[in-house]
């Protein structure tokens, strides 16, 4: 992982030009343009929550109100998602081949996946290379167009206008990373056709490259992708994160499923509509799916992925581990720690971390020192 573009980094240049699109939408500047994007953000989380539409989603970016919405309060939190995913693939030591890579972004909307994927690259030492976003609302892919250099400075972005359900449209050539971000749930189609599509999308791919699958983190989206993951394992391109192994997800049919929850600090124009709408900015949360064929170097002996939330209690931490198809709780004795470094402890771990810890079956463990925190 780059040490100078953390998962979360929001560009400012990024955050100016969606205040200068939405201003240009509404007709307004500054606290009174996004005075007047709240109802369309409270109506754009409803349509992503509660009112989710059965059949096909409307194209809801050919609004421009709609579309700003999005783009102050929805597409940071994308695109940091997205940055969680390629810090995932940077931890498992995935890297693409080409000097100059080329990326491509399904069901892209503005783009948000596709525009960190590559400023990700770059400032991890890569060149820039060619970026292309394939949506079929075309007003978003203009938005995404707008704000492209801010985003990834150099890239050179194209856009198509299609359906991502029909391989034919997609563009032509092979392809170092290919991203899907909210896609899988949008497309309807059950697991044989949901499996022939991602052969499709593998068939995009350049020998070693990757393909990044974000859903969202519903019970039935991210089961869904956990057993899409699940049956990578045998097909290719295989599996390769955000589990630690090939071993079946011990969370399908339980209490509990799979998914990440990433602490973030949401940018100023996204917290200003937040403060009367009282959405959670404190985390973004979403399931994902890393597939590549691509040969990483193994984690370390004892590796294993955070899968509950982080519990300090009184006298102990807690982690809850997913490793071998099995889940293992593990306790650390915080008495004498001190509540600060206790709660520095506790700070330290996310839902979704990968860490390395004595193996075997004992709950109790000596020492916060028995448990190392890989990442991403």
């Amino acid at each position: 992982m780059s040490a100078a573009e953390p998962p979360d980094a929001y560009p400012p240049a990024l955050a100016a030009a969606w205040s200068e699109l939405a201003g240009s939408a509404v007709g307004d500047s500054g606290e009174s343009a996004l005075d007047r994007l709240r109802p369309h953000v409270a109506r754009l989380s409803d349509l992503f929550t509660l009112a989710r539409p059965a059949g096909d989603f409307p194209d809801y970016l050919a609004d421009p109100a709609l579309l700003a919405a999005y783009g102050e309060f929805f597409f940071p939190q994308s695109w940091t998602r997205a940055g969680w995913a390629m810090a995932h693939a940077s931890l498992r030591g995935w890297a693409p081949a080409s000097r100059r890579p080329r990326i491509l972004d399904l069901g892209s909307g503005p783009g948000s996946c596709g525009l960190r994927a590559a400023r990700w690259l770059a400032a991890a030492g890569g060149l820039p290379g060619e970026l292309m976003l394939v949506d079929r609302s075309s007003s978003a892919l203009a938005a995404a167009a707008r704000v492209a250099e801010a985003a990834a400075p150099g890239w050179g972005v194209a856009c198509r206008v299609a359906d991502v359900r029909a391989p034919a449209q997609w563009p032509e050539g092979r392809f170092d990373l290919v991203v899907a971000g909210f896609v899988l749930n949008e497309l309807g189609l059950d697991e044989p056709a949901l499996d022939r599509w991602v052969d499709e999308v593998a068939a995009r791919l350049e020998p070693g490259g990757l393909i990044i699958l974000i859903e969202p983190a519903l019970r039935a989206t991210a089961e869904r992708l956990r057993r899409l993951s699940d049956r990578r394992t045998a097909r290719s391109p295989r599996r390769i994160g955000p589990e630690v192994d090939d071993a079946p997800c011990p969370m399908l049919g339980g209490d509990h499923w799979d998914h990440e929850v990433r602490r973030w600090q949401a940018p100023a124009d996204a917290a200003f509509l937040n403060r009367r709408l009282h959405r959670d900015l404190g985390a973004v949360r979403f399931s994902l799916a890393l597939l590549s064929d691509a040969t990483l170097p193994p984690l370390p002996e004892g590796a294993a992925r955070v899968v509950a939330e982080p519990q300090l209690l009184k006298g102990l931490f807690r982690l809850v581990l997913s490793a071998g198809g099995r889940l293992r709780t593990v306790e650390i004795p915080t008495r004498g720690l001190g509540r600060r470094a206790a709660k520095d402890l506790a700070a330290a771990f996310e839902r979704g971390d990968l860490v390395a810890v004595p193996p075997g079956d004992g709950r109790r463990l000596p020492d916060p020192a028995s448990v190392r925190r890989l990442g991403p």
